[in-house]
């Protein structure tokens, strides 16, 4: 365990404004995109990680520069078993003051805790944006609606286009693309079909996870 003693320091940062802004894009990118959930204490928050080297590397980091600028913080590494799999906890602690200082830094990671709450899918990962993620599946379900409509599209353009093209001499080959649009669009609209009923599925259980999950603590107030 890594640790800092108590301070009653004033809550304050010594970076510059242009500085504190930097560090922050920079922790909101590297460090805190990593958080899988936030915890909060009294003196301020736990911030749960996965348990690796990499991860374990980039806290004693993160330690080693909060200590330079933000000498009223407090600081522990602790091994964390709470998870399905292992974890690491950092502890942000410090006098009054601490957790209204670290709560617009820590926003987006409770954000992303929330939505993990109401997504069961998203498993013990908070950054989750991978093949089989909800955006991406959402992104499939629009892209072959799209298709879908193309394909009606051309086939409600298709007798006009066969007049034209039968009154130039290529009766044929428009034979031809009018039974290959007639094989392909039915395919194409039943699987569109399927995906949004499947993404219209995934949302109202999404929902009705999210009104579960949070019970009668929506609306209560953490202790500041």
């Amino acid at each position: 365990m890594t640790a800092k003693t108590e301070t009653t320091a004033p809550v304050v940062c010594t970076l510059s404004e242009a500085d504190l802004a930097r560090r922050r894009e920079e922790l909101r990118q590297g460090l805190l995109e990593h958080v899988r959930a936030v915890d909060d204490l009294a003196d301020g928050y736990a911030l749960h990680f996965t348990a690796d080297d990499e991860r374990r590397q980039e806290l004693r980091a993160f330690i080693d520069f909060e200590e330079s600028c933000c000498s009223f913080l407090s600081f522990a590494i602790v091994e964390d078993d709470t998870h399905t799999t292992p974890g690491v906890r950092l502890d942000l602690r410090g006098p009054d003051g601490t957790r209204e200082f670290l709560e617009p830094w820590l926003h987006e990671a409770r954000s992303k805790q929330r939505r993990l709450a109401a997504d069961p899918g998203g498993k013990d990962t908070v950054h989750n944006a991978g093949k089989g993620s909800p955006r991406n599946r959402r992104a499939l379900g629009v892209g072959m609606a799209s298709a879908a409509s193309l394909f009606a599209l051309i086939c409600c353009a298709t007798p006009m286009l066969a007049v034209a093209l039968g009154a130039l001499g290529f009766g044929a080959l428009t034979a031809d693309v009018a039974g290959a649009i007639d094989l392909a669009a039915p395919a194409v609209l039943l699987i569109s079909v399927g995906l949004l009923v499947h993404d219209r599925r995934r949302r109202n259980a999404k929902s009705a996870s999210a009104q579960s999950a949070c019970g009668s603590g929506c609306g209560a107030t953490s202790p500041r």
